[in-house]
């Protein structure tokens, strides 16, 4: 046992814990039913500390509320349940100084993260408001976005050494070879580096996005003047729109 561990697991009975008077976190009722539906689509995974020394709970106040509400209990024996905890002995400045830091010290989430998977998950199951589901669906899109134009680039771009209109010859084209410009280790890495990138990025964008690869400029060109754009790099289309115009 690590030094370090200073609680046991422990399960005790319900009317052994006292809600603390000084907890800091004040929980509405909205909030609990969030945490008792979490419970009944999960399960009780645990998360209340217990001072056994002042019978206090130290932390998990709204998931002793949300037992209580599963289980029914009232204050009574006949509605009395089994609780698994964590058990501390704790005087009570420590219980006091301990509940504040769970209380003010708990990490807010990463919306960038969360905008990574949101399409997989029900928002709404989670607790989010519409509010804050609009904003990481917004970073989502941007996110999305930002791919589709990092993938476009590899394919619409200004060609770096073009051929000569006529027919090359092997002196042109060992001339071409000289006039490239050398790359170091640390510029050729990064390509590889931004191109594994952007194959890993490839099939979440594929799902809502069309990338189009034309075989030269003046192709490019053509299509773009047949939809009505101008030509130019990064382009990014809305496809019900383009599809519109096709006819």
């Amino acid at each position: 046992m690590s030094k370090y561990q200073n609680s046991e697991t422990a399960e005790i009975k319900r009317s052994q814990i006292k809600l603390n008077p000084y907890n800091p976190k004040r929980h509405s009722d909205n909030e609990i039913k969030l945490q008792v539906k979490n419970i009944k689509k999960n399960g009780y995974l645990g998360g209340i500390v217990f001072n056994k020394r002042t019978g206090n709970c130290v932390d998990g106040h709204r998931r002793v509320q949300a037992l209580d509400t599963i289980h029914k209990y009232d204050g009574t024996p006949e509605t009395d349940y089994d609780i698994k905890v964590e058990t501390v002995d704790f005087d009570e400045k420590t219980e006091l100084e301990q509940m504040t830091y769970m209380a003010t010290q708990n990490a807010k989430a990463d919306w960038n993260l969360i905008a990574d998977y949101i399409d997989i998950i029900d928002p709404e199951t989670v607790g989010l408001t519409p509010e804050e589901i609009k904003a990481i669906e917004d970073l989502a899109a941007e996110a999305a976005e930002a791919q589709v134009e990092d993938l476009t680039g590899m394919f619409v771009r200004e060609p770096e050494y073009e051929l000569k209109k006529d027919e090359a010859t092997f002196d042109d084209i060992e001339e071409q070879r000289k006039n490239k410009p050398s790359q170091t280790k640390e510029e050729v890495k990064a390509i590889k580096e931004n191109n594994t990138r952007i194959a890993n990025t490839r099939n979440a964008a594929v799902s809502r996005h069309i990338l189009l690869e034309f075989a030269n400029e003046e192709s490019f060109t053509v299509f773009c003047e047949s939809v009505g754009e101008m030509p130019r790099q990064n382009m990014v289309l809305d496809g019900m729109s383009l599809l519109g115009r096709l006819g």
